[in-house]
């Protein structure tokens, strides 16, 4: 059974999702998500973000519960060290 087989088609989940920024640091921010046939829909405008997945086609998502993380992620404030010891699900994909 794969990870994403525990997820519900065409719901919303809210996840953080992790891209390099060009000087090697970590860019970390919410998204919404929705799985449809073990792909990932995000709807994503033009940010940061975006532009780190165009640069390396890959990022990595990260599905949790604690909603200060997501305010932080959201503020800029995360500790990558608070994100991996709280993360359910870590998925990692390229394009």
């Amino acid at each position: 059974m794969a990870i994403l087989d525990n997820f519900e088609e065409d719901m919303t989940y809210e996840v953080l999702v992790s891209t390099k920024n060009e000087d090697g640091s970590l860019n970390v921010k919410p998204f919404g998500l929705k799985i449809k046939d073990n792909d990932f829909i995000f709807k994503i405008f033009p940010n940061k973000t975006l532009l780190n997945i165009k640069n390396s086609d890959e990022l990595t998502v990260y599905f949790l519960q604690d909603v200060l993380l997501f305010t932080k992620a959201l503020t800029s404030n995360l500790d990558y060290d608070d994100l991996l010891n709280e993360v359910n699900y870590e998925i990692r994909r390229s394009y």
